[in-house]
Parts: C-alpha cells; structure tokens; sequence
C-alpha cells in the first residue's frame, strides 16, 4: 500500500502522466492477469474505474469493463461524494476535437451527449437511456484510446445514466 491505496489503484494514478499511461496500462493487465481485484475500493473509496475515470484513462477504463469483475462496480459509490464512474468521466474526460469519433456527439461542455442506440441526459435536455447493444459496446472497446472516455462508459451494458451523488446531480449535470 502506498498512501492508503493498492498497487493496482497507483498504477491507474500513473495514466494521469501522459508518457506512462502505456506503462499504467501494462501494469493493470499484468495485476488482473495474477487476480487484482477490479472491484476493491482504496482508503479513499475509489475503485479502479472511478480512477480511470478521473485520470481520463479510456484504454484503461475500457479493459476493467471488458472483465466480469470489472463490471461489479461499474454503478457504484465511489467515493465520499457518492459518485459513480460516469460522474468521473463527465467531469475529467477531455480530448482534442479531432480524437472524436463519428459517433459521439459532444455538447458545449465537451461531455458525451448521444451515441447510436443510446441517449443520456445532458446539459441540453435530452432524457433517457435506450438499449445498449454489442456492437457498439465492442466498437468502443477496439479503439479506447480514439473515443471518449464517456463514450466508453455509456457504451458499457448496465450503465446507470442518470445515477445521482450526494447533491443530487446526475453524471451529465456536473
């Protein structure tokens, strides 16, 4: 432990440095290879996707959900504000214009506003969650690092779209 957080979790904190997320992304694979659990929480209340999520880590977001144990804490509180990943995403996921991909539409904010398939309440009013489907969920898992690390998530079957924190926000009203 370092700091009160699990090697897995300081590995993910690598991504935020621009020249070690390949390193990060290595290191999370070769932990969940010799069975780091993807659903622990650090003394902070973080999971591994809630810090993928922060450090704007898409490629790294999209191999925890590609795992079935990565999946268990894809709705949940984690952390002291009870947030969800999805509130991580809308608040820390950038990327420069030309990253986006042909299927997201991004509104004034920079957040993820519909997909094919999908719509989620953003800034602008649109409400709602369609069905998810396979297709899309693999597009954005064969290319994390061209797409948005919302899309990432909203392309995750079981997502909680309109989850609320402590202060009654959705992910899309941060």
């Amino acid at each position: 432990r370092c700091d009160g957080s699990l090697p897995l979790h300081t590995a993910i904190s690598m991504s935020g440095i621009p020249e070690h997320r390949q390193f990060a992304y290595e290191c999370v694979a070769l932990f969940t290879e010799h069975g780091a659990d993807l659903a622990m929480k650090d003394d902070s209340l973080h999971t591994p996707l809630f810090l993928a999520c922060v450090y704007n880590a898409p490629q790294i977001a999209s191999f925890i959900v590609s795992k079935p144990e990565g999946l268990a804490p894809l709705n949940t509180r984690a952390d002291r504000a009870a947030c969800r990943a999805l509130h991580a995403a809308a608040k820390f996921d950038t990327v420069a214009s030309s990253m986006l991909s042909k299927n997201a539409v991004a509104s004034a904010t920079g957040h993820i506003v519909s997909m094919p398939g999908k719509t989620a309440v953003g800034s602008n009013g649109v409400a709602g969650a369609a069905a998810q489907n396979a297709e899309s969920n693999k597009a954005v898992q064969d290319a994390p690092s061209q797409c948005l690390l919302t899309e990432v998530l909203l392309g995750t079957t079981g997502i909680e779209v309109d989850a609320l924190n402590m202060m009654g926000r959705s992910a899309l009203h941060i």
